[in-house]
């Protein structure tokens, strides 16, 4: 039997250290503003679609073009 491996690849980690990034330059910076407002300001959800950071949970055989998450969904 051989074991489990853990390690995460090349693109994981790149991903991993870009959304750190991300969150310490220019989130940090905006959280209490976040917490008041209970508001993601557009400038951050701009900045999070261009990371690719939105759809994260669902793969890409299942999205198709011009198709809403609700249709996908039914």
């Amino acid at each position: 039997m051989t074991g489990v491996d853990f390690q995460l690849d090349e693109d994981i980690l790149l991903l991993k250290e870009n959304v750190r990034d991300f969150i310490q330059k220019e989130v940090d910076a905006v959280a209490e503003q976040i917490e008041a407002d209970d508001k993601i300001p557009q400038h951050i959800i701009e900045m999070s679609k261009e990371l690719g950071l939105f759809g994260l949970s669902i793969p890409e055989k299942y999205v198709r073009e011009k198709m809403s998450l609700k249709k996908r969904q039914c």
